[in-house]
């Protein structure tokens, strides 16, 4: 190897560009696992007419917690609810009425806000 010192960087032409290596398929992440397995298609029982219909296994899941929550399953039916209407906040406002005309409508607008989030 030469001097460090004399040795210089080859100029930037097309010439001195990297081989092109073959670009590697990765390991498919987990969401992409997953949507290729929710999305199979499948027969699955409908629970109201109890008739055999084409859905797929996303379909099956949900009929699943369906069913859970109406046996009672509070876990569930919590859920659902959260999926439907969002989840509840816990905002607390420990305000009192003299406070609440206090404040200007900017101010309680911010609050509104808040607990719609």
């Amino acid at each position: 190897m030469g001097n460090p010192a004399t040795l210089r960087p080859k100029p930037f032409t097309s010439e001195h560009q990297p081989k092109k290596r073959r670009g590697r398929k990765g390991i498919p992440n987990r969401k992409t696992v997953l949507q290729k397995w929710l999305t199979t298609k499948l027969s699955v029982r409908n629970p109201t007419t109890g008739e055999q219909q084409k859905g797929t296994v996303e379909d099956e899941i949900i009929l699943a917690l369906i069913s859970k929550a109406r046996r009672g399953d509070v876990a569930a039916i919590r859920e659902i609810l959260d999926t439907m209407y969002g989840k509840l906040s816990n905002v607390n406002f420990n305000l009192s009425r003299e406070e609440l005309e206090k404040l200007s409508d900017d101010e309680l607008d911010a609050l509104l806000a808040r607990c719609n989030r």
